[in-house]
């Protein structure tokens, strides 16, 4: 697991930043921030990327106090400002127990062979609210991806309600054609 994180540090990560970074998330953003309690959230993105996530909710949240974990130096010194980024990797978010509102991957966890720790660690640092978007598949499926790095598509809605004690608060999928986005589906938790 360790050479796989090593390739999204370097030149690798580099390289699918520099691909990524156009596509807007407003249609993603639209359908799930509603389903958010008003008002002041602290929200952290696990895997922010150059930030296009949380530039979507920064338009349509204004109160909102944003923050990026990103392992990639170059893509965490170009997250842009009032976003704090911080760069980590998922299996170890340093903030304490509960101290965001939300947390939410889109696009991260089809990256690692073992989800789990990611997860845990997700779990663990959100008071209230989980999300991933990502590629879905009724049972755990490796893909091709590039360069020898593996891409994993499951039903991760279903492995964080198995794994954990979360409520669904709503799910959708993003279809490419419509949204411009990538074909993927989003899972909306609640902890209990």
């Amino acid at each position: 697991m360790q050479d796989h994180i090593e390739a999204w540090k370097g030149e690798f990560g580099n390289d699918y930043h520099g691909r990524n970074y156009g596509d807007s998330r407003l249609p993603l953003w639209e359908k799930v921030l509603p389903l958010l309690p008003e008002g002041r959230l602290d929200i952290l993105e696990v895997g922010a990327g150059l930030g296009a996530n949380l530039e979507a909710i920064r338009k349509l949240r204004k109160e909102a106090v944003l923050f990026a974990l990103e392992p990639n130096v170059s893509a965490c010194s170009r997250i842009m400002e009032p976003v704090t980024a911080v760069k980590g990797i998922a299996q170890k978010i340093k903030a304490s127990d509960e101290r965001f509102d939300f947390v939410f991957t889109y696009g991260v966890l089809i990256h690692l062979p073992d989800p789990i720790p990611a997860m845990q660690e997700m779990y663990r640092v959100t008071r209230k609210y989980l999300m991933c978007a990502e590629y879905f598949s009724p049972h755990r499926q490796q893909v091709d991806y590039r360069e020898g790095v593996p891409l994993f598509k499951d039903d991760f809605g279903s492995l964080w309600m198995d794994e954990f004690n979360l409520r669904l608060v709503d799910y959708g999928f993003c279809w490419k054609r419509t949204t411009g986005l990538d074909n993927i589906t989003w899972w909306l938790l609640e902890k209990h």
